[in-house]
């Protein structure tokens, strides 16, 4: 008994591991067409001020999608106005995005079958500040 419930923990634990190893390379999670459809956040300009929004998208004609050769690429008003590579780190639940020779993080906030929410921070000088975009699958 004492012999079977120690190969049974040792497979769940081999399990456990693999799948984690795994899990930051397995993207399939997000592969497809996601519409934009909500942003919120805050920014502050130059000059000190703030600025807040909280706005709706869906019928801007926005939408991202994630390859699975890890390619993607993001539309607005029908034109491709980026292109890149992505990685899909699920267990830091984080998509790294490279465009133009710059790489950029997005924080997964929620991730499920119809919904995308990512979380950010723009660190440019002339207006630094945070962003929420939420998407749905297509």
């Amino acid at each position: 008994m004492f012999a079977t419930s120690l190969v049974i923990a040792c497979l769940a634990l081999f399990v456990a591991c693999s799948k984690s190893d795994d899990a930051s390379n397995d993207s399939s999670a997000i592969i497809g067409k996601w519409l934009f459809v909500h942003s919120q956040g805050w920014k502050t300009s130059a000059d000190g001020s703030t600025i807040t929004w909280d706005e709706d998208h869906s019928d801007d004609l926005e939408f991202g999608v994630f390859n699975s050769d890890n390619s993607y690429l993001y539309s607005a008003g029908g034109d491709t106005t980026e292109n890149g590579t992505y990685i899909y780190n699920s267990p830091e639940k984080t998509i790294y995005v490279t465009r133009e020779g710059r790489s950029v993080s997005f924080d997964i906030l929620q991730l499920t079958a119809t919904q995308l929410i990512i979380g950010y921070n723009s660190t440019e000088a002339s207006c630094a500040g945070y962003c929420k975009e939420t998407f749905e699958r297509n």
